[in-house]
């Protein structure tokens, strides 16, 4: 190879990187499995937390987005927030009651500190999705897509299901009666 071809590898090889941006951090996450609401006499906006932490240094988040969403459903945004307790499972209202006085940060620009090698953390992080039923027969996010610096976190196995009013979507969330 020429030295030529060889610089311009290199030069290739350095666009490349300095592209990627960030420091090479990654997001990760262990959630999963289905969260939903059938009862909507709080109004139709729902939170669901989903716990992440960051491997190889700090990541920077820069969006979250469902990977699939079906039906009358619609993703309203997310924060991150961090506590040492005091965590969101499924809440009403977005952002959820729970975090009432508490540090909410919008996504956009919020940098996940907690470690993932750390097995007890002083904090933990979540990303705090607001989902809301635009339409009387509910709907289903299946998976969350958490965008970063560095690529992106796809949270497949987190499925989110907002009931209808007849049920529609919910047998597993039919309230006993």
């Amino acid at each position: 190879m020429s030295r030529t071809g060889r610089a311009a590898i290199l030069l290739l090889g350095l666009l490349a990187a300095a592209c990627a941006g960030g420091n090479g951090a990654t997001l990760e996450s262990d959630d999963v499995g289905i969260v939903g609401f059938h009862d909507f006499a709080s109004g139709p906006e729902k939170s669901f937390g989903i716990f992440v932490c960051a491997s190889g240094g700090d990541v920077e988040l820069q969006s979250v987005e469902p990977i699939e969403a079906e039906g009358e459903i619609e993703m309203l945004g997310a924060i991150m927030h961090e506590s040492s307790a005091g965590f969101v499972g499924a809440d009403n209202g977005f952002p959820p009651e729970v975090l009432e006085g508490t540090e909410i940060v919008a996504v956009e620009g919020a940098v996940v500190t907690t470690p993932c090698d750390e097995a007890a953390p002083e904090t933990r992080t979540q990303v705090v999705v607001g989902v809301s039923r635009s339409g009387p027969s509910g709907g289903t996010i299946e998976g969350v897509r958490i965008n970063h610096e560095n690529g992106s976190l796809d949270v497949a196995g987190y499925v989110i299901i907002l009931c209808g009013e007849e049920m529609e979507r919910c047998e597993d969330f039919a309230p006993e009666g």
